[in-house]
C-alpha cells in the first residue's frame, strides 16, 4: 500500500521535471561550469608603465568529491603573451567536466612573468610521461624564496633538468593572481586577488637594490608586499641572515634564514 506521502512524491516529481523541461537553460548551464573571459593589462607597480612581452598562464582545476574519494582535473592550461601595452586576454570556455555530478571548478589563477612551459615541450622531455599541465600549484611563494635572485643553474622538472631560471626578467617577480579564492600561499607577498576577471591591472613588483623605494607605491598593502620581497631578496644579495629577520617576522622571514644557509652552502649550484 503506497503511503500518503510516497503517493506525493510520486505526482510531484514528475510535475517538477516538467515545470524544469520547460524553463530555458540558462547561459553557461550546468552553473558553476563557466570559466570566465579573463583580461587585462601588466604594468609596473612603482612607475605605472605597461610592461610588454611577459608569459601570462591560465590554470584551471576541477574538484570531484564522493563516498569513494576527491580527486581534480585539468580544465585549461593556456599561455599567452602580453602585447606592447601590456594587455592579455583569454577567452570564457564551458567546461562539462565541472558540470557532472559531485564536481566542480575548483579554481582558476593566473602566473605572471613565469616562463611558460608548453605540453609538446614537457612530453618531449620525457617519453615515460603525459603531462596535462606544470607542477607549478597556485603558491608561487616558492619560486621566491628558493632562489629570489633566480640564478639556479638547474632546475628540476619530472626527471630531467632544463637550464635557466624559470622568469621572463629578473627586473620583476613572478606574481599569482587568484579569483575564485583568497591568496592562501605559504607566503603571500607575491600574491594578488581580484573580484573581476576583465580589464584588471595587475602591478608587478619590480626588484630593487633599495627596498625603501616600495614607499613610492600608493597602495599600502602592495608597498608593504614589495618591501618583503624586496628585503628578502637582499638578504640573497648580501648574504645576510639578520635582514630576514626583517621580512615579516613570520613565514617570509623563516623560508629566508631556511633557504638562506641552503644557498650559501651550495654556491656550486649558482651563478655567481
Amino acid at each position: 500500500m503506497i503511503k500518503p506521502i510516497e503517493l506525493i512524491l510520486l505526482v510531484s516529481l514528475p510535475a517538477l521535471h516538467g515545470c524544469l523541461a520547460a524553463q530555458p537553460l540558462p547561459d553557461g548551464w550546468p552553473l558553476g561550469a563557466r570559466i570566465p573571459a579573463i583580461s587585462g593589462q601588466l604594468v609596473d607597480a612603482i612607475l605605472g608603465k605597461p610592461i610588454a612581452n611577459l608569459d601570462v598562464t591560465l590554470r584551471a582545476l576541477s574538484a570531484t568529491g564522493s563516498f569513494f574519494g576527491s580527486g581534480e582535473s585539468v580544465l585549461r592550461y593556456e599561455n599567452t603573451r602580453t602585447s606592447a601595452d601590456g594587455k592579455f586576454s583569454f577567452r570564457t570556455s564551458l567546461e562539462p567536466i565541472a558540470g557532472r555530478p559531485l564536481t566542480s571548478i575548483k579554481g582558476y589563477w593566473l602566473s605572471v612573468n613565469l616562463t611558460f612551459w608548453s605540453i609538446a615541450w614537457m612530453k618531449a622531455q620525457s617519453a615515460h610521461s603525459d603531462p596535462k599541465i606544470d607542477t607549478t600549484n597556485d603558491d608561487l611563494s616558492w619560486d621566491i624564496v628558493q632562489d629570489p635572485l633566480f640564478q639556479i643553474r638547474v632546475t628540476r622538472y619530472f626527471e630531467f633538468s632544463m637550464n635557466g631560471p624559470r622568469v621572463n626578467t629578473k627586473l620583476h617577480f613572478p606574481m599569482a593572481v587568484q579569483f575564485l579564492r583568497p591568496c592562501a600561499q605559504a607566503w603571500n607577498a607575491n600574491c594578488i586577488r581580484f573580484d573581476e576577471t576583465l580589464d584588471v591591472r595587475i602591478p608587478l613588483i619590480p626588484a630593487l637594490d633599495n627596498p625603501a623605494e616600495c614607499r613610492k607605491i600608493k597602495d599600502e598593502g602592495l608597498s608593504e608586499q614589495c618591501r618583503q620581497l624586496n628585503t628578502y631578496r637582499n638578504a640573497f644579495r648580501h648574504r645576510d641572515e639578520a635582514l630576514c629577520g626583517q621580512v615579516d617576522q613570520g613565514p617570509g622571514s623563516k623560508a629566508c634564514l631556511e633557504y638562506l644557509r641552503g644557498y650559501i652552502s651550495n654556491r656550486e649550484l649558482f651563478s655567481q
